[in-house]
């Protein structure tokens, strides 16, 4: 039995021997393989990149005409008789408003949404709507903060009036927020901007008195929009702000808004500039 084992075990070591002078005398020659696993690849979802809005903005004739400390980006273009604004909160997410004036500081508006960078469009709401909320007085713009929050400021002829209405479902709905006017103004008439907000919650008004020589109003608010404070003096403990003199009747020129450590400055209240920390 023995003699056998070891018959066995001579022959199975030879066999080995051969095989390794075989592949020692082919290593020119390509081998052959035969039976090699597939790899397991795991599969990555495809990303594709929301579209650069300025370029597509561009192509279609309109130009950047705001811009805001929270990245809200403005612009503004025309398509026939209507006036085009494009508001993005991200380079996908955004709402197009269709302005058209109708006389008499009327101006009739429809609201669109899109969340795919402005390749479509879904309709939200317009003045010509049955029970429409959005205003229908002239407009000085409009502003998004987030996906639900957004307001429209208007200027009409009517001493003591400030329009201001807000959004709190995207769009669909509009409802005006009253301001407290200050007693010495109540005879005068406004031309007011869409609110600048430096936080979700932090965030200004300007408005604007015009008597013999305009004047400035700041409202502040602390609470997201919710409610709106006039403040007389040049700061609250959490904004400081200055405006230069250097304007035409109508025109918001040489803001500077502190807010915590940074500075930020607009000639037009609508473009906001980085003025760098303090």
């Amino acid at each position: 039995m023995k003699k056998r084992c070891l018959i066995i075990s001579a022959l199975l070591i030879g066999t080995l021997l051969a095989g390794c002078s075989q592949k020692q005398g082919d290593t020119n020659k390509n081998p052959e393989v035969t039976n090699v696993p597939t790899p397991v690849v795991t599969t990555m979802p495809t990303v594709t990149a929301a579209p650069d809005n300025t370029s597509v903005q561009s192509a279609r004739g309109a130009e950047l005409t705001g811009s805001t400390p929270l990245g809200v980006t403005i612009y503004q273009g025309m398509e026939e008789e209507n006036a085009l604004e494009y508001i993005y909160l991200t380079s996908a997410e955004g709402w197009k408003a269709e302005r058209n004036a109708e006389g008499m500081f009327k101006e009739s508006i429809a609201l669109y949404k899109t969340e795919d960078g402005g390749a479509s469009w879904d309709k939200l709401t317009s003045t010509e709507d049955e029970n429409a909320t959005i205003p229908l007085e002239s407009k000085t713009g409009i502003i998004f903060i987030d996906s639900n929050d957004g307001w429209i400021t208007t200027q009409i002829p009517r001493d003591g009036y400030i329009g201001l209405f807000r959004t709190t479902d995207g769009g669909v709905d509009w409802k005006q927020q009253e301001l407290t006017i200050p007693k010495e103004y109540s005879a005068s008439q406004f031309t007011t901007y869409p609110p600048v907000f430096f936080t979700a919650r932090d965030g200004l008004l300007l408005s604007y008195a015009f008597d013999d020589e305009p004047k400035q109003l700041v409202y502040v608010t602390h609470d997201g929009g919710n409610t709106w404070t006039q403040i007389d003096a040049k700061g609250d403990g959490t904004f400081q702000w200055s405006y230069s003199e250097k304007s035409d009747a109508g025109q918001a020129d040489g803001w500077t808004i502190t807010y915590g450590n940074k500075t930020w400055i607009t000639s037009d209240a609508l473009i906001w500039t980085d003025g760098g920390a303090n």
